[in-house]
């Protein structure tokens, strides 16, 4: 038996319509270089009546993750 470790680094990221939670985004990256990325949406009915707004945040978490 041994202990192993690794590295993480975790992003999370909020969209929000009026305060009320519509999207959480979740992204981690491995010191292996794995990566993994969750989008959960919290609120349909407000993700549906804001998309396009929605959309666009999402976006720029994924761009700011890129350079991670």
């Amino acid at each position: 038996m041994s202990l192993k470790t690794s590295k993480t680094i975790n992003y999370q990221g909020y969209v929000t319509v009026e305060d009320k939670p519509v999207v959480n985004l979740y992204y981690t990256l491995g010191e292996d270089g794995l990566s993994s990325y969750n989008e959960q949406v919290q609120d349909r009915i407000l993700y549906d009546a804001n998309k396009e707004a929605v959309k666009k945040d999402i976006a720029d978490f994924r761009t700011k993750i890129e350079g991670a």
